[in-house]
């Protein structure tokens, strides 16, 4: 099985040592996505990954496309996304790599392995290919891309396998909001803009889903 990871970042680049050091097992194919203002990484530590700079900071639906793009570049069969504030326990990384290398080998129809939900999780790119890009359009930041992703893939009958392996979400989730007051002040307004797009794209919330198809529509949005 060849794969890459990406371990996205934005902020708090103390979680994003936790993070990096937790998952030794997977250095030799991962590196950092840096979307920090400035691009701040690396300037004050050394980190035993390589740092990509995209040219403008992503979001995180880009982040997801641009990690799949490289994914197909590098011939990979699939591709590891990790937040910054996810610290795998010790032996997780390692169990987690075994148990998506299962999923690879038993060539069954399943587009994502997670651990504490998508933290740390997996994509299968074969999958990726047929289920289609994470959706840019949701309002920054991009909550609920997660539901209408993995709804499109239930959509289309793959699976998406809860492991339960033991990594620890930071903060209690959202460190990027909790490390940037201007990000929670944007946040408190597109929320509920998220919200909202996501129910006219599908007639009703996550896990209340009304339509088939996005839009309730029968035609092929990405070529319109």
């Amino acid at each position: 099985m060849r794969h890459i990871q990406g371990i996205v970042v934005v902020n708090e680049p103390d979680l994003l040592q936790r993070a990096v050091d937790s998952v030794e097992p997977l250095w030799e194919n991962a590196f950092i996505l840096d979307n920090s203002p400035g691009g701040w990484i690396g300037r004050d530590r050394r980190w035993p990954v390589p740092v990509v700079r995209p040219s403008v900071p992503l979001s995180v639906a880009q982040s997801l496309n641009f990690l799949q793009r490289l994914a197909r570049e590098a011939g990979a069969d699939v591709f590891f996304f990790q937040h910054n504030d996810a610290e795998a326990q010790p032996g997780s990384a390692m169990r987690f790599l075994q148990t998506v290398q299962e999923h690879f080998d038993a060539a069954s129809r399943w587009a994502t392995v997670f651990t504490h939900y998508d933290i740390l999780s997996a994509y299968h790119v074969a999958a990726v290919n047929d289920i289609g890009d994470w959706d840019t359009a949701f309002p920054q930041p991009n909550y609920h891309i997660d539901n209408d992703w993995f709804h499109r893939a239930r959509l289309k009958g793959y699976e998406l396998t809860e492991t339960g392996i033991a990594v620890t979400h930071h903060n209690g989730a959202s460190s990027t909001l909790r490390g940037s007051d201007l990000r929670r002040r944007v946040n408190d307004v597109t929320f509920p803009m998220n919200e909202e797009y996501y129910r006219r794209k599908w007639g009703g919330p996550p896990g209340g889903e009304v339509y088939a198809s996005a839009w309730n529509c029968n035609f092929d949005l990405e070529r319109e």
